[in-house]
């Protein structure tokens, strides 16, 4: 007999700390093992626990999934966006470095050179 019978897609999404488009997002498009005993789409669903860990752990190299699913995609795209915008501010000063070694532009518009040759 299976452990923690999840009735439904609330019990799933709670389970997964998740919402429940996710959580069916998931089932569409990451195989997430969910059960219809009625064997028809978009009727009743239930999920075991057991197979959600197994799951789980099985799609955490591929989607970043972890046993806290919803505060681990959190928590990673809290973590990329500082990485973004860390980049983002180098990138942005290494820009105003190199603008600044540009020669200046004459009076008629061209680019005064240092050496003339």
């Amino acid at each position: 007999m299976r452990d923690s019978i999840l009735n439904g897609w609330k019990d799933i999404s709670l389970y997964l700390e998740c919402t429940v488009r996710t959580a069916q997002r998931w089932e569409s498009q990451l195989s997430m093992p969910v059960h219809r005993p009625t064997n028809r789409p978009r009727r009743p669903v239930v999920a075991f626990a057991d197979e959600l860990d197994v799951w789980i752990l099985g799609s955490q190299s591929k989607t970043g999934l972890r046993n806290n699913a919803g505060h681990a995609n959190m928590v990673h795209l809290g973590e990329t966006l500082l990485r973004l915008q860390t980049q983002t501010k180098e990138l942005s000063a290494k820009l105003s470095f190199m603008e600044s070694q540009l020669p200046a532009p004459s009076q008629d518009g061209s680019l005064n050179s240092m050496t003339h040759g």
